[in-house]
């Protein structure tokens, strides 16, 4: 707030200090404030009002104040002596410096010599008064540069304790400020976090009953059609599919248990629409039994099958899965008819076709998904082309935080290693 003010304590003889070195025998310093009192001085005569120096130098300042003088000569006594003075910037200080004339002649020194000299002293000791203060207001400074740019860190940058008592004790105020406020906002961002997670969660176990209602009306006609080996096997890729969507109630399933729920679904989708889109997988041995969020392929399996391949275009739908360090990448690679410009931005803000649907949730929950559980630097990245087919990419890490990955053996990997068509 602008009535609020910051004291700084400067002892005099640290100011005496660093001016003493640049002084000579013939020459002396001081440092006045707005009521022409001595502050400072390396001539222990000018603190004493009684003293002949004192008197001179008050005669001094008030003549060379009401002539606006820089320069001026006073005699004290037998001693003729020139003063000089300088106001410090902004304040209603003032520098003074007196030359012994008669001592500078006698002792070789030209009186402009001296006079340079001293000059020079003054800005020097004037810049080494500045970086004095200036190290002692810099904590102040840091401490409102950090609350200025708190807001862009998320309230999670200190500052250093240093300085004099005042400004430690600002800091360390602030410092736990900052980290009370920092643990309310994330406590609120956890809080919405898991509320968003459950909401998705929510769409994912809501499988729509429309396709159930097509899917057994598919697999009737197959019955009726005679093909009973067909709809035996439609009947158990939809039980599978139901079984690891509602009754799995886990969060996180294996790799390969994922890749099963996608030959089922393109199975199923096979019997009702034909076998014109073929579906193949190739998954590395070693990555089979890493944990990955349930369903996180299918949305894009089933956006490939209604919109890259409009009724009766023949294609393939291509899955890949392999490592990369620390991560999972994911593939899907189809040579449908592609997307425009716009056709992208749609899908990857989440918007919804009219099309039947496995489940409630879409490609842009799926990305939504990913980064609550994996972080920002995980999701999802689509690629295409009018005419030109649609890549999509999947980056998760191996395994999320807190899960393990399941243990398999050598003869389950060998099982799902190399690539698989699926066949209608």
């Amino acid at each position: 707030p602008a009535d609020m003010l910051a004291f700084i304590a400067i002892k005099e003889d640290e100011i005496r200090r660093m001016y003493s070195a640049f002084t000579v025998e013939t020459s002396d310093i001081v440092i006045l404030n707005e009521e022409n009192d001595v502050l400072s001085s390396d001539n222990m005569a000018y603190f004493d009002p009684e003293s002949n120096e004192s008197k001179t130098l008050n005669r001094a300042v008030q003549e060379m104040t009401e002539q606006d003088l820089h320069r001026a000569e006073f005699a004290t006594g037998m001693t003729h002596k020139t003063y000089l003075m300088q106001r410090l910037q902004n304040t209603n200080y003032k520098i003074m410096g007196t030359i012994d004339f008669d001592a500078a002649f006698w002792g070789e020194y030209r009186i402009w010599d001296v006079i340079l000299m001293t000059f020079a002293i003054m800005i020097v000791i004037v810049f080494l008064i500045f970086i004095f203060i200036r190290q002692q207001t810099r904590p102040l400074d840091r401490l409102a540069e950090t609350m200025m740019n708190s807001k862009h860190m998320n309230f999670k940058e200190h500052v250093p304790v240093e300085g004099t008592d005042e400004v430690r004790e600002l800091s360390e105020t602030y410092n736990q400020m900052v980290d009370e406020l920092g643990k309310y906002v994330d406590r609120v961002i956890s809080v919405e976090q898991d509320k968003r997670a459950a909401e998705i969660h929510a769409l994912q176990m809501q499988i729509n009953p429309h396709y159930m209602y097509n899917t057994l009306a598919s697999i009737k006609w197959l019955i009726w059609q005679g093909d009973t080996q067909k709809s035996t096997a439609v009947i158990d890729a939809f039980i599978s599919l139901l079984r690891n969507t509602i009754s799995n109630t886990e969060e996180f399933i294996t790799v390969e248990q994922e890749i099963d729920n996608l030959k089922n679904y393109v199975l199923i989708n096979q019997a009702r629409y034909g076998d014109a889109v073929q579906a193949e997988f190739f998954v590395l041995p070693q990555c089979l039994q890493y944990k990955v969020p349930k369903l996180i392929l299918q949305p894009f399996v089933e956006n490939a099958f209604f919109h890259g391949f409009p009724e009766g275009r023949r294609g393939t739908i291509q899955i890949f899965v392999k490592e990369e360090a620390e991560n999972l990448r994911f593939e899907i690679i189809d040579d449908g008819v592609g997307m425009t410009a716009e056709q992208l931005r749609r899908l990857s803000a989440g918007e919804r076709s009219k099309a039947e649907h496995f489940t409630g949730i879409g490609i842009g929950n799926v990305d939504e998904r990913i980064k609550l559980i994996y972080g920002m630097d995980y999701g999802i990245n689509i690629f295409s082309e009018k005419e030109k087919g649609t890549t999509i990419l999947l980056l998760l890490r191996k395994n999320p935080k807190g899960v393990q990955a399941a243990a398999g053996t050598g003869e389950e990997s060998a099982a799902a290693a190399g690539p698989a068509r699926t066949h209608g």
